[in-house]
């Protein structure tokens, strides 16, 4: 039986919310379909998919700034043109489709699906803050060989209106089977309550925001927060940032930096509350649904498609983004309820299970690769 054969083209070679779809994507389809991924550089990537048994292709594409794109990004980006092209079309010609990841890659991925006549599909897993990148984008994704875009939230299809009918929605998807709920009771009034916040250490991740706001929780309810992720794109000054801020605000027993972690279910599971205090645009944060899938409560800010995700007073709340007061309270909103808290859990593991489960997600994005082959 012939299989499609399907390239998938990842911008980064390590693991976030973006590489952790794209990798729920190939666990679903690539015993169905001939499946090879482009990535820039061995890493945490290359090493899932060797795992899987799945062809690892390498195209350095250079970094860039990931919101407004400076003369250097552009100039950059022009020099590992010509490279990129020519390795994507031998890796592509014979395909029968081009997957496109990452926004970075777009372009490239609409120019070599011209040249080898072969069909392009996009997935937006965010927003370009810069309008010369976003008009780029929306030129391209005007062409042939771009026949659909699949954007992770309403939020993020809002922003390119002018694509029109290319783009569809489908929300990210989560297996809920690598994901258990540990049992909570409600003898919750005296016990520490563990925060935690999942993400990449960037200012846009708004980690700032969650740390002041653990001196106003502490007077009524004690707490500790773990961060986990690492410094993301070498932006170490922004750790060494927050790490100052948790000594001048005298946190360094409440607040424990965990480095980046390959045991996300299990801490998900120790936790009592996610929060995602994002300061920019989040699409459809996985962090999000990860809680869900452990029935962990969510609180986060109202920037892109976050509030498309939480369901106000049954799954979390919603906080003005960078609103330190409105954040701490409605953190002890939740903690100063038990029962409340108790039902949050119960409602976020079955929205975990009812919307936003992967097998669900991967058929409407299989769907869309079959009518497009």
């Amino acid at each position: 039986m012939h299989k499609y054969k399907i390239v998938i083209w990842e911008s980064q070679s390590n693991i976030s919310g973006g590489q952790q779809v794209a990798l729920n994507i190939a666990g679903c389809l690539h015993h169905k379909y001939d499946l090879s991924f482009i990535i820039p550089a061995p890493g945490r990537l290359s090493d899932e998919l060797n795992n899987m048994g799945i062809d690892v292709n390498y195209i350095p594409i250079g970094s860039y700034q990931r919101e407004r794109k400076s003369a250097a990004d552009i100039i950059k980006f022009l020099w590992f043109t010509p490279p990129v092209l020519l390795k994507l079309y031998r890796i592509a010609k014979d395909a029968d489709l081009i997957y496109a990841n990452s926004t970075k890659l777009f372009i490239w991925s609409a120019i070599v699906g011209s040249m080898a006549n072969t069909p392009v599909i996009w997935h937006l897993h965010n927003l370009l803050i810069d309008n010369k990148s976003r008009m780029l984008v929306e030129f391209f994704g005007k062409w042939r060989s771009v026949k659909k875009i699949i954007a992770v939230s309403h939020a993020t299809k809002k922003h390119y209106e002018r694509l029109g009918d290319k783009i569809e929605v489908i929300y990210n998807g989560i297996d809920t089977a690598q994901f258990t709920a540990a049992p909570h009771g409600t003898d919750m009034p005296g016990k520490t309550k563990k925060i935690g916040i999942i993400a990449d250490l960037l200012p846009i991740k708004g980690h700032d925001t969650l740390i002041k706001a653990i001196p106003r929780i502490k007077k009524k309810v004690p707490v500790h927060l773990m961060i986990v992720g690492a410094s993301a794109d070498n932006n170490v000054e922004y750790e060494m940032k927050i790490k100052r801020l948790v000594r001048e605000l005298d946190l360094g027993q409440d607040v424990e930096f965990m480095g980046y972690r390959s045991d996300v279910p299990d801490i998900l599971k120790s936790l009592d509350l996610v929060v995602v205090p994002s300061s920019s645009f989040e699409a459809c944060p996985m962090a999000v649904l990860e809680a869900y899938a452990c029935g962990v409560p969510v609180i986060g800010s109202d920037m892109g498609g976050i509030p498309e995700l939480i369901e106000e007073g049954k799954t979390g709340y919603i906080f003005k983004a960078r609103d330190v007061d409105d954040l701490a309270e409605k953190i002890l909103l939740i903690f100063e309820n038990p029962q409340l808290y108790v039902k949050m859990r119960i409602n976020s593991r079955k929205i975990a299970e009812e919307r936003f489960d992967l097998r669900e997600s991967a058929k409407k994005i299989e769907s869309i690769i079959l009518q497009n082959i």
